[in-house]
C-alpha cells in the first residue's frame, strides 16, 4: 500500500522533493514513525480519493497523527515548498480542461428568464399606447 504509484508519488517526482525537505527539514523532539515519503504518500492518498481523514488505511499509521504532520507542515510552508518544487518542471503537454467537468449548481436550471428594463408582450403594447395617448 505505501507504494502505490497510483495514489502515491514516482521516483521521479521524490527526485524533485527530497533536496527541498532537506533544506526545509526541522529537527523533530522525536522521530515520526512514518517517513517523509510515506508521509507524502498518505497526503495523496486523502487528495486522490477524496476521503476524510479518519478514512485514512492503516497501513499510513495513526489518521490523527498523519494530520498533526500535514497541518503542521502546512504553518511551517513546506507542503508549499513541495509543490513548488514539484511544480517548477512541470510538464504541461497533458494540461487540458474538459466541458464535462464543469458542474452548474441545481437551482440554476429552469428559473424563469427576465431581462431588466424590458417589457414584454401585451403589457408593454398597453404601456406604449398609454404612454402615445399621454403625448
Amino acid at each position: 500500500m505505501l507504494n502505490d504509484i497510483r495514489h502515491g508519488l514516482t521516483d521521479a517526482q521524490w527526485a524533485h522533493i527530497e533536496p527541498v525537505l532537506r533544506v526545509v527539514a526541522y529537527k523533530a523532539k522525536r522521530p515520526a514513525k512514518l517517513g517523509d515519503r510515506d508521509f507524502l504518500h498518505a497526503i495523496c492518498w486523502i487528495l486522490k480519493t477524496g476521503a476524510p481523514w479518519r478514512d485514512l488505511p492503516r497501513e499510513f499509521g495513526s489518521w490523527h497523527l498523519v494530520y498533526k504532520r500535514f497541518a503542521r507542515w502546512n504553518r511551517r510552508g513546506i507542503i508549499e515548498a513541495v509543490l513548488m518544487a514539484l511544480t517548477k518542471d512541470a510538464d504541461r503537454e497533458m494540461a487540458m480542461i474538459d466541458g464535462s467537468y464543469v458542474r452548474a449548481h441545481q437551482d440554476s436550471v429552469g428559473g424563469k428568464k427576465r431581462r431588466s428594463g424590458r417589457m414584454r408582450g401585451t403589457v408593454a403594447r398597453r404601456k406604449n399606447y398609454q404612454d402615445s395617448l399621454r403625448s
